[in-house]
Protein backbone atom coordinates (compact mmCIF):
# COMPACT_ATOMS: atom_id res chain seq x y z
CA UNK A 1 0.00 0.00 0.00
CA UNK A 2 1.34 3.40 -0.95
CA UNK A 3 1.48 6.39 1.31
CA UNK A 4 -1.26 8.15 -0.66
CA UNK A 5 -3.59 5.15 -0.30
CA UNK A 6 -2.80 5.04 3.42
CA UNK A 7 -3.69 8.73 3.81
CA UNK A 8 -7.01 8.19 1.96
CA UNK A 9 -7.73 5.23 4.23
CA UNK A 10 -7.04 7.39 7.33
CA UNK A 11 -9.47 10.04 6.04
CA UNK A 12 -12.18 7.38 5.58
CA UNK A 13 -11.51 5.98 9.04
CA UNK A 14 -11.79 9.44 10.58
CA UNK A 15 -15.11 9.83 8.71
CA UNK A 16 -16.44 6.69 10.50
CA UNK A 17 -15.86 3.98 7.88
CA UNK A 18 -15.64 0.72 9.85
CA UNK A 19 -14.05 -1.17 6.93
CA UNK A 20 -11.32 1.51 6.78
CA UNK A 21 -10.75 1.04 10.50
CA UNK A 22 -10.28 -2.74 10.01
CA UNK A 23 -7.85 -2.14 7.16
CA UNK A 24 -5.88 0.49 9.09
CA UNK A 25 -5.56 -1.83 12.08
CA UNK A 26 -4.33 -4.67 9.87
CA UNK A 27 -1.99 -2.39 7.89
CA UNK A 28 -0.28 -0.96 10.98
CA UNK A 29 0.01 -4.41 12.61
CA UNK A 30 1.43 -6.25 9.54
CA UNK A 31 5.08 -6.42 8.59
CA UNK A 32 5.84 -3.81 6.02
CA UNK A 33 6.86 -0.20 5.51
CA UNK A 34 3.83 1.05 7.47
CA UNK A 35 4.17 -1.20 10.49
CA UNK A 36 3.40 0.88 13.60
CA UNK A 37 1.94 -0.84 16.67
CA UNK A 38 1.15 2.50 18.36
CA UNK A 39 -1.17 3.51 15.51
CA UNK A 40 -2.56 -0.04 15.39
CA UNK A 41 -3.60 0.23 19.03
CA UNK A 42 -5.03 3.71 18.43
CA UNK A 43 -7.28 2.64 15.55
CA UNK A 44 -8.16 -0.57 17.40
CA UNK A 45 -9.69 1.55 20.20
CA UNK A 46 -11.63 3.58 17.62
CA UNK A 47 -12.86 0.39 16.04
CA UNK A 48 -14.12 -0.88 19.41
CA UNK A 49 -16.04 2.37 19.95
CA UNK A 50 -17.52 2.18 16.44
CA UNK A 51 -18.58 -1.43 16.94
CA UNK A 52 -20.33 -0.43 20.16
CA UNK A 53 -22.35 2.13 18.22
CA UNK A 54 -25.68 0.54 17.02
CA UNK A 55 -25.85 2.92 14.08
CA UNK A 56 -22.57 1.78 12.60
CA UNK A 57 -22.51 -0.73 9.76
CA UNK A 58 -20.57 -4.04 9.95
CA UNK A 59 -19.86 -6.85 7.60
CA UNK A 60 -22.83 -9.25 7.57
CA UNK A 61 -20.51 -12.27 7.51
CA UNK A 62 -18.15 -10.97 10.15
CA UNK A 63 -16.89 -13.53 12.57
CA UNK A 64 -14.98 -12.94 15.73
CA UNK A 65 -12.92 -14.76 18.26
CA UNK A 66 -14.45 -13.71 21.55
CA UNK A 67 -11.61 -14.82 23.74
CA UNK A 68 -9.03 -13.05 21.60
CA UNK A 69 -11.01 -9.80 21.50
CA UNK A 70 -11.62 -9.85 25.24
CA UNK A 71 -7.93 -10.42 25.86
CA UNK A 72 -6.99 -7.57 23.53
CA UNK A 73 -9.39 -5.20 25.28
CA UNK A 74 -8.22 -6.25 28.74
CA UNK A 75 -4.58 -5.95 27.90
CA UNK A 76 -5.08 -2.53 26.32
CA UNK A 77 -7.23 -1.29 29.22
CA UNK A 78 -4.79 -2.66 31.76
CA UNK A 79 -1.91 -0.90 29.97
CA UNK A 80 0.36 -3.90 29.67
CA UNK A 81 3.80 -3.63 28.20
CA UNK A 82 4.07 -2.68 24.54
CA UNK A 83 5.62 -6.04 23.57
CA UNK A 84 2.65 -8.02 24.94
CA UNK A 85 0.14 -5.75 23.17
CA UNK A 86 2.05 -6.19 19.92
CA UNK A 87 1.91 -9.98 20.25
CA UNK A 88 -1.88 -9.86 20.77
CA UNK A 89 -2.30 -7.68 17.70
CA UNK A 90 -0.22 -10.15 15.72
CA UNK A 91 -2.54 -12.95 16.89
CA UNK A 92 -5.56 -10.84 15.93
CA UNK A 93 -4.06 -10.20 12.45
CA UNK A 94 -3.07 -13.84 11.81
CA UNK A 95 -6.48 -15.25 12.81
CA UNK A 96 -8.09 -12.83 10.34
CA UNK A 97 -11.14 -12.52 12.58
CA UNK A 98 -13.08 -9.31 12.89
CA UNK A 99 -14.82 -7.84 15.82
CA UNK A 100 -18.48 -8.20 15.26
CA UNK A 101 -21.16 -5.94 16.52
CA UNK A 102 -22.72 -8.72 18.57
CA UNK A 103 -19.50 -8.87 20.63
CA UNK A 104 -20.20 -5.45 22.02
CA UNK A 105 -23.96 -6.03 22.33
CA UNK A 106 -23.51 -9.18 24.43
CA UNK A 107 -20.21 -8.66 26.22
CA UNK A 108 -19.49 -4.90 26.36
CA UNK A 109 -20.83 -4.64 29.92
CA UNK A 110 -18.81 -7.66 31.04
CA UNK A 111 -15.73 -6.36 29.34
CA UNK A 112 -16.26 -2.86 30.81
CA UNK A 113 -16.86 -4.29 34.29
CA UNK A 114 -13.75 -6.42 34.07
CA UNK A 115 -11.83 -3.51 32.64
CA UNK A 116 -13.04 -1.35 35.51
CA UNK A 117 -12.13 -4.06 37.97
CA UNK A 118 -8.71 -4.36 36.45
CA UNK A 119 -8.35 -0.57 36.35
CA UNK A 120 -9.30 -0.30 40.04
CA UNK A 121 -6.84 -3.05 40.83
CA UNK A 122 -4.21 -1.27 38.79
CA UNK A 123 -4.94 1.99 40.58
CA UNK A 124 -4.81 0.22 43.95
CA UNK A 125 -1.53 -1.40 43.01
CA UNK A 126 -0.26 1.93 41.75
CA UNK A 127 -1.29 3.66 44.96
CA UNK A 128 0.40 0.95 46.98
CA UNK A 129 3.44 1.23 44.78
CA UNK A 130 3.50 5.02 45.18
CA UNK A 131 2.98 4.63 48.93
CA UNK A 132 5.86 2.16 49.08
CA UNK A 133 8.00 4.50 47.02
CA UNK A 134 7.05 7.42 49.27
CA UNK A 135 7.85 5.39 52.36
CA UNK A 136 11.08 4.31 50.78
CA UNK A 137 11.92 7.90 49.92
CA UNK A 138 11.06 9.02 53.44
CA UNK A 139 13.18 6.22 54.82
CA UNK A 140 16.03 7.18 52.52
CA UNK A 141 15.58 10.84 53.50
CA UNK A 142 15.66 9.92 57.20
CA UNK A 143 18.73 7.79 56.62
CA UNK A 144 20.30 10.63 54.63
CA UNK A 145 19.51 13.14 57.38
CA UNK A 146 20.82 10.77 60.02
CA UNK A 147 24.00 10.26 58.03
CA UNK A 148 24.29 14.01 57.49
CA UNK A 149 23.75 14.56 61.22
CA UNK A 150 26.38 11.97 62.02
CA UNK A 151 28.72 13.55 59.48
CA UNK A 152 28.21 17.03 60.95
CA UNK A 153 28.72 15.65 64.45
CA UNK A 154 31.91 13.96 63.33
CA UNK A 155 33.07 17.19 61.69
CA UNK A 156 32.24 19.12 64.91
CA UNK A 157 34.14 16.59 66.98
CA UNK A 158 37.02 16.75 64.52
CA UNK A 159 37.07 20.55 64.64
CA UNK A 160 36.92 20.42 68.43
CA UNK A 161 39.77 17.91 68.47
CA UNK A 162 41.84 20.07 66.13
CA UNK A 163 41.00 23.16 68.20
CA UNK A 164 41.97 21.38 71.41
CA UNK A 165 45.20 20.24 69.79
CA UNK A 166 45.96 23.76 68.64
CA UNK A 167 45.18 25.17 72.07
CA UNK A 168 47.40 22.56 73.64
CA UNK A 169 50.13 23.31 71.13
CA UNK A 170 49.76 27.05 71.76
CA UNK A 171 49.91 26.45 75.50
CA UNK A 172 52.99 24.29 75.09
CA UNK A 173 54.52 26.89 72.77
CA UNK A 174 53.76 29.65 75.28
CA UNK A 175 55.25 27.62 78.09
CA UNK A 176 58.28 26.89 75.93
CA UNK A 177 58.71 30.57 75.11
CA UNK A 178 58.30 31.53 78.75
CA UNK A 179 60.90 28.96 79.66
CA UNK A 180 63.19 30.28 76.94
CA UNK A 181 62.54 33.83 78.15
CA UNK A 182 63.44 32.80 81.68
CA UNK A 183 66.59 31.14 80.42
CA UNK A 184 67.45 34.22 78.34
CA UNK A 185 66.87 36.48 81.33
CA UNK A 186 68.93 34.17 83.47
CA UNK A 187 71.75 34.15 80.91
CA UNK A 188 71.37 37.91 80.52
CA UNK A 189 71.66 38.38 84.25
CA UNK A 190 74.69 36.12 84.32
CA UNK A 191 76.26 38.05 81.42
CA UNK A 192 75.35 41.32 83.07
CA UNK A 193 76.92 40.22 86.32
CA UNK A 194 79.93 39.06 84.36
CA UNK A 195 80.21 42.10 82.09
CA UNK A 196 79.14 44.61 84.73
CA UNK A 197 80.41 43.23 87.99
CA UNK A 198 79.67 45.18 91.15
CA UNK A 199 81.99 48.13 91.39
CA UNK A 200 84.57 48.08 94.23
CA UNK A 201 83.77 51.79 94.70
CA UNK A 202 80.06 51.21 95.32
CA UNK A 203 80.26 52.32 98.96
CA UNK A 204 82.14 55.57 98.23
CA UNK A 205 80.07 58.73 98.69
CA UNK A 206 80.70 62.42 97.92
CA UNK A 207 83.80 63.40 95.96
CA UNK A 208 86.32 60.87 94.64
CA UNK A 209 89.79 61.50 93.17
CA UNK A 210 91.09 58.93 90.72
CA UNK A 211 94.77 58.35 91.54
CA UNK A 212 97.38 60.08 89.42
CA UNK A 213 99.06 57.73 86.97
CA UNK A 214 95.88 55.89 86.05
CA UNK A 215 95.87 55.44 82.26
CA UNK A 216 92.56 53.77 81.68
CA UNK A 217 89.22 53.68 83.48
CA UNK A 218 88.03 50.13 82.87
CA UNK A 219 84.69 48.68 81.96
CA UNK A 220 81.96 49.39 84.55
CA UNK A 221 84.61 50.68 86.97
CA UNK A 222 82.17 53.05 88.73
CA UNK A 223 78.86 51.64 87.44
CA UNK A 224 75.90 52.02 89.83
CA UNK A 225 77.93 54.08 92.30
CA UNK A 226 74.94 56.27 93.05
CA UNK A 227 76.50 57.87 96.15
CA UNK A 228 79.38 59.57 94.32
CA UNK A 229 78.57 63.23 93.54
CA UNK A 230 81.76 64.33 91.75
CA UNK A 231 84.87 62.69 90.29
CA UNK A 232 88.25 64.17 89.44
CA UNK A 233 89.99 62.47 86.50
CA UNK A 234 93.78 62.97 86.31
CA UNK A 235 95.68 63.99 83.16
CA UNK A 236 97.21 60.54 82.88
CA UNK A 237 93.90 58.96 81.81
CA UNK A 238 93.56 58.40 78.03
CA UNK A 239 90.56 56.06 77.83
CA UNK A 240 87.19 55.71 79.57
CA UNK A 241 85.75 52.20 79.13
CA UNK A 242 82.30 50.88 78.36
CA UNK A 243 79.80 51.83 81.06
CA UNK A 244 82.55 53.22 83.26
CA UNK A 245 80.10 55.56 85.06
CA UNK A 246 76.88 53.74 84.12
CA UNK A 247 73.87 54.72 86.27
CA UNK A 248 75.85 56.92 88.65
CA UNK A 249 72.61 58.69 89.50
CA UNK A 250 74.23 60.87 92.18
CA UNK A 251 77.04 62.19 89.95
CA UNK A 252 76.58 65.96 89.46
CA UNK A 253 79.83 67.13 87.87
CA UNK A 254 82.87 65.65 86.19
CA UNK A 255 85.86 67.18 84.42
CA UNK A 256 87.29 65.18 81.53
CA UNK A 257 90.90 66.20 80.76
CA UNK A 258 92.17 66.85 77.22
CA UNK A 259 94.42 63.78 77.42
CA UNK A 260 91.38 61.51 77.02
CA UNK A 261 91.17 60.25 73.43
CA UNK A 262 88.46 57.63 73.79
CA UNK A 263 85.09 57.55 75.53
CA UNK A 264 83.42 54.16 74.97
CA UNK A 265 79.75 53.16 74.69
CA UNK A 266 77.46 54.19 77.53
CA UNK A 267 80.29 55.62 79.60
CA UNK A 268 78.01 58.18 81.33
CA UNK A 269 74.64 56.64 80.48
CA UNK A 270 72.02 57.05 83.20
CA UNK A 271 73.83 59.79 85.14
CA UNK A 272 70.53 61.50 85.81
CA UNK A 273 71.97 64.31 88.00
CA UNK A 274 74.89 65.29 85.74
CA UNK A 275 74.32 68.95 84.76
CA UNK A 276 77.25 69.87 82.49
CA UNK A 277 80.09 68.24 80.60
CA UNK A 278 82.90 69.28 78.28
CA UNK A 279 83.97 66.68 75.72
CA UNK A 280 87.73 67.13 75.06
CA UNK A 281 89.07 67.92 71.61
CA UNK A 282 91.21 64.76 71.29
CA UNK A 283 88.14 62.52 71.31
CA UNK A 284 87.34 61.70 67.69
CA UNK A 285 84.02 59.89 68.21
CA UNK A 286 81.23 60.28 70.74
CA UNK A 287 80.21 56.64 70.96
CA UNK A 288 76.78 55.04 71.22
CA UNK A 289 74.65 56.05 74.24
CA UNK A 290 77.56 57.89 75.84
CA UNK A 291 75.29 60.39 77.64
CA UNK A 292 71.93 58.66 77.11
CA UNK A 293 69.46 59.22 79.92
CA UNK A 294 71.29 62.18 81.47
CA UNK A 295 68.01 63.93 82.11
CA UNK A 296 69.55 66.87 84.08
CA UNK A 297 72.24 67.65 81.54
CA UNK A 298 71.80 71.34 80.60
CA UNK A 299 75.13 72.25 79.05
CA UNK A 300 77.28 70.21 76.64
CA UNK A 301 80.39 71.58 74.96
CA UNK A 302 81.50 69.53 71.96
CA UNK A 303 85.08 70.61 71.25
CA UNK A 304 86.60 71.07 67.80
CA UNK A 305 88.21 67.83 66.68
CA UNK A 306 85.26 65.53 67.17
CA UNK A 307 84.23 64.03 63.81
CA UNK A 308 81.50 61.49 64.54
CA UNK A 309 78.53 61.41 66.90
CA UNK A 310 77.14 57.87 67.06
CA UNK A 311 73.51 56.90 67.54
CA UNK A 312 71.76 57.69 70.80
CA UNK A 313 74.72 59.64 72.16
CA UNK A 314 72.43 62.21 73.87
CA UNK A 315 69.21 60.17 73.84
CA UNK A 316 66.70 61.41 76.43
CA UNK A 317 68.72 64.43 77.64
CA UNK A 318 65.49 66.28 78.35
CA UNK A 319 67.13 69.35 79.98
CA UNK A 320 69.26 70.34 76.99
CA UNK A 321 68.16 73.63 75.44
CA UNK A 322 71.00 74.41 73.01
CA UNK A 323 73.36 72.25 70.95
CA UNK A 324 76.40 73.65 69.16
CA UNK A 325 77.96 71.36 66.55
CA UNK A 326 81.62 72.26 65.74
CA UNK A 327 82.87 72.41 62.16
CA UNK A 328 84.92 69.23 62.64
CA UNK A 329 81.81 67.02 62.82
CA UNK A 330 81.00 65.31 59.50
CA UNK A 331 78.49 62.64 60.53
CA UNK A 332 75.60 62.64 63.03
CA UNK A 333 74.10 59.16 63.39
CA UNK A 334 70.45 58.30 64.01
CA UNK A 335 68.52 59.20 67.21
CA UNK A 336 71.45 61.23 68.58
CA UNK A 337 69.21 63.91 70.16
CA UNK A 338 66.01 61.86 70.25
CA UNK A 339 63.56 62.81 73.04
CA UNK A 340 65.45 65.95 74.05
CA UNK A 341 62.10 67.50 74.93
CA UNK A 342 63.37 71.01 75.84
CA UNK A 343 65.84 71.47 73.00
CA UNK A 344 65.13 74.83 71.37
CA UNK A 345 68.19 75.79 69.29
CA UNK A 346 70.70 73.86 67.17
CA UNK A 347 73.73 75.26 65.32
CA UNK A 348 74.80 73.23 62.28
CA UNK A 349 77.98 74.10 60.29
CA UNK A 350 78.64 73.28 56.64
CA UNK A 351 81.00 70.46 57.63
CA UNK A 352 78.05 68.17 58.43
CA UNK A 353 77.59 65.76 55.49
CA UNK A 354 74.94 63.40 56.85
CA UNK A 355 72.32 63.32 59.59
CA UNK A 356 70.71 60.01 60.54
CA UNK A 357 67.03 59.15 60.79
CA UNK A 358 65.01 60.30 63.81
CA UNK A 359 67.96 62.39 65.05
CA UNK A 360 65.57 65.04 66.46
CA UNK A 361 62.55 62.79 67.01
CA UNK A 362 60.53 63.92 70.02
CA UNK A 363 62.18 67.38 70.18
CA UNK A 364 58.76 69.01 70.37
CA UNK A 365 60.12 72.33 71.74
CA UNK A 366 62.56 72.91 68.87
CA UNK A 367 62.25 76.45 67.57
CA UNK A 368 65.37 77.32 65.55
CA UNK A 369 68.01 75.56 63.49
CA UNK A 370 70.79 78.04 62.73
CA UNK A 371 72.74 77.34 59.53
CA UNK A 372 75.32 79.33 57.49
CA UNK A 373 74.07 81.78 54.90
CA UNK A 374 72.79 80.11 51.71
CA UNK A 375 72.66 76.60 53.23
CA UNK A 376 68.92 76.39 53.92
CA UNK A 377 68.05 74.02 51.05
CA UNK A 378 71.07 71.84 51.79
CA UNK A 379 70.04 71.30 55.40
CA UNK A 380 66.37 70.87 54.46
CA UNK A 381 67.41 67.82 52.43
CA UNK A 382 69.50 66.50 55.33
CA UNK A 383 66.69 66.99 57.85
CA UNK A 384 63.97 65.18 55.88
CA UNK A 385 64.00 61.99 57.97
CA UNK A 386 65.15 63.54 61.26
CA UNK A 387 61.67 64.07 62.74
CA UNK A 388 58.62 61.96 63.42
CA UNK A 389 55.00 63.03 63.10
CA UNK A 390 53.99 65.54 64.29
CA UNK A 391 57.00 67.68 63.48
CA UNK A 392 57.79 70.65 65.76
CA UNK A 393 57.12 74.12 64.38
CA UNK A 394 60.77 75.01 63.95
CA UNK A 395 62.33 77.40 61.45
CA UNK A 396 65.70 77.40 59.71
CA UNK A 397 67.58 80.68 60.24
CA UNK A 398 70.58 81.74 58.17
CA UNK A 399 73.40 83.69 59.78
CA UNK A 400 76.19 85.64 58.11
CA UNK A 401 78.73 84.71 60.72
CA UNK A 402 80.91 81.61 60.30
CA UNK A 403 79.71 78.63 62.34
CA UNK A 404 81.87 75.84 63.67
CA UNK A 405 84.13 77.35 66.31
CA UNK A 406 82.77 75.93 69.55
CA UNK A 407 83.99 78.74 71.80
CA UNK A 408 82.89 81.57 69.52
CA UNK A 409 79.57 79.89 68.81
CA UNK A 410 79.02 79.40 72.53
CA UNK A 411 79.71 83.10 73.19
CA UNK A 412 77.43 84.09 70.34
CA UNK A 413 74.67 81.82 71.59
CA UNK A 414 75.04 83.17 75.11
CA UNK A 415 74.90 86.77 73.83
CA UNK A 416 71.96 85.89 71.59
CA UNK A 417 70.14 84.24 74.46
CA UNK A 418 70.89 87.22 76.71
CA UNK A 419 69.64 89.58 74.01
CA UNK A 420 66.48 87.53 73.59
CA UNK A 421 66.05 87.37 77.33
CA UNK A 422 66.37 91.16 77.53
CA UNK A 423 63.87 91.54 74.68
CA UNK A 424 61.55 89.14 76.43
CA UNK A 425 61.90 91.02 79.70
CA UNK A 426 61.39 94.30 77.87
CA UNK A 427 58.26 92.97 76.23
CA UNK A 428 57.05 91.66 79.56
CA UNK A 429 57.80 95.04 81.15
CA UNK A 430 55.95 96.85 78.38
CA UNK A 431 53.07 94.42 78.76
CA UNK A 432 53.03 95.00 82.52
CA UNK A 433 53.12 98.77 82.00
CA UNK A 434 50.29 98.48 79.53
CA UNK A 435 48.34 96.38 81.98
CA UNK A 436 49.05 98.96 84.70
CA UNK A 437 47.85 101.78 82.43
CA UNK A 438 44.71 99.81 81.66
CA UNK A 439 44.18 99.22 85.38
CA UNK A 440 44.63 102.94 86.14
CA UNK A 441 42.21 103.85 83.36
CA UNK A 442 39.69 101.36 84.69
CA UNK A 443 40.05 102.88 88.18
CA UNK A 444 39.59 106.40 86.77
CA UNK A 445 36.55 105.27 84.84
CA UNK A 446 35.24 103.66 87.99
CA UNK A 447 35.71 106.86 89.98
CA UNK A 448 34.06 108.94 87.25
CA UNK A 449 31.20 106.47 87.15
CA UNK A 450 30.78 106.71 90.93
CA UNK A 451 30.70 110.51 90.71
CA UNK A 452 28.07 110.35 87.99
CA UNK A 453 26.05 107.93 90.06
CA UNK A 454 26.18 110.30 93.09
CA UNK A 455 25.10 113.28 90.97
CA UNK A 456 22.29 111.24 89.50
CA UNK A 457 21.20 110.11 92.97
CA UNK A 458 21.18 113.68 94.30
CA UNK A 459 19.09 114.85 91.34
CA UNK A 460 16.67 111.99 91.85
CA UNK A 461 16.33 112.83 95.58
CA UNK A 462 15.78 116.53 94.79
CA UNK A 463 13.09 115.70 92.25
CA UNK A 464 11.41 113.44 94.77
CA UNK A 465 11.44 116.17 97.48
CA UNK A 466 9.97 118.75 95.05
CA UNK A 467 7.24 116.33 94.13
CA UNK A 468 6.40 115.69 97.80
CA UNK A 469 6.22 119.47 98.52
CA UNK A 470 3.88 120.01 95.58
CA UNK A 471 1.66 117.20 96.72
CA UNK A 472 1.57 118.61 100.27
CA UNK A 473 0.70 122.08 98.96
CA UNK A 474 -2.14 120.68 96.87
CA UNK A 475 -3.60 118.72 99.79
CA UNK A 476 -3.48 121.69 102.35
CA UNK A 477 -7.14 123.00 103.15
CA UNK A 478 -7.94 126.71 102.45
CA UNK A 479 -9.35 129.37 105.04
CA UNK A 480 -12.85 129.37 103.54
CA UNK A 481 -13.07 125.62 103.95
CA UNK A 482 -12.19 126.00 107.64
CA UNK A 483 -14.86 128.69 108.18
Amino acid sequence: MTTQELNELILKAEAGDVQALYLLTETYSQDGPHKDYANAIKWFHVLIQMENDPKSSVYPNARYNKTLCEKVLKEIDNALSQTEVYSILDSFRSSNHYIAKSLFEKNILIISAEAKKHADAIRTIERERLEREREELEKQELERREKEKQRLEQERLERKRISDERIAQARMERERREQEQLEVEKRSQIEKDYLNPPSPFAQISGHFDIPQGTKRIGRSAFSHCDKITSISIPDSVTSIGIGAFLDCSGLESIVIPDTVTEIRNGAFSGCSNLTSVIIPKNVETIETNTFAGCSSLKSVKISNGIRYIQHGAFYGCSSLTTIIIPNSVVHINYEVFCKCNNLKMILLPNSVKSIGARTFAGCRSLEEIVVPQGATNYFKSLLKACFIFPEPSYRIIETKRTLGDANQDLEWVQKELERREKERQKKEKLAQEEQEKKRIRREQWGKELEGLKKIHEEKRKKIKQDKERRNAANNKPSDNDEA
